[in-house]
């Protein structure tokens, strides 16, 4: 898991990675607040910083939802985020790569 906390870079984290080797997926996820007023979602600026390191991304980015910017996620979005978590696991452990 690559981890970027706010305002450090997810650019810099993903090059200290170095090139994959093999078939080395990743996938992306962030959390926001959820309201249309609220610009941006750092979720795609991490997904394609990922491929354009050689990731694989296995499935599509995600966005949970929290209050506000100290948290909790909103009702529902853990059991959604574990549902994704499970999506990527059984798709990681059935041998697919990469689904765009």
């Amino acid at each position: 898991m690559l981890w970027c906390p706010r305002g450090k870079g997810c650019a810099n984290a993903a090059a200290a990675l170095g090139a994959p080797s093999g078939a080395l997926a990743a996938a992306a996820f962030d959390t926001r607040i959820k309201n249309p007023w609220v610009p941006g979602s750092a979720r795609r600026g991490v997904e394609r910083n990922l491929r354009g390191h050689g990731f694989a991304i296995l499935t599509g980015s995600q966005s949970f939802h929290v209050s506000g910017t100290p948290g909790p996620l909103l009702d529902g979005e853990v059991q959604r985020a574990h549902r994704w978590g499970t999506e990527l696991a059984s798709m990681r452990q059935a041998g697919v790569h990469r689904i765009t």
